[in-house]
């Protein structure tokens, strides 16, 4: 699949802003899925992305979310989707680069397994 250049990136990004709007807490599955349909639709790649913990367990704290007091995950699970170098999900309606992303997230152990679920 190839990039399509009908949409600058941060005609993108604007896109992306507007889908996650319409996501709560605990709809990162969601989120990413509607992020993914949209890309698809518009033949632009992306990354889905699926943030792990490590060890015992179930609760994910962001920074962007409740300032790290609230686990955004109930299952120990978070998802993302890459796109145009910037990761998006349910918490915020900017995109942060990988690195950025992975570092938002802390959990009792403070060790993810970081997978890429596809690449489209």
């Amino acid at each position: 699949m190839s990039n399509n250049s009908q949409f600058t990136d941060e005609q993108i990004y604007q896109q992306i802003a507007q889908i996650i709007q319409r996501y709560k807490l605990l709809e990162c599955a969601e989120c990413a899925a509607a992020i993914k349909n949209w890309l698809n639709a518009n033949q632009i790649n992306g990354i889905h992305l699926k943030i792990k913990l490590v060890g015992r367990g179930l609760f994910i704290v962001s920074k962007r979310w409740d300032n790290g007091q609230t686990s955004i995950t109930q299952n120990g699970t978070h998802y993302g989707i890459e796109a145009r170098g910037k990761v998006f999900d349910n918490l915020s309606t900017f995109g942060l680069t990988r690195e950025q992303w992975i570092a938002d997230f802390d959990c009792p152990s403070g060790k993810f397994i970081i997978e890429e679920i596809e690449t489209f």
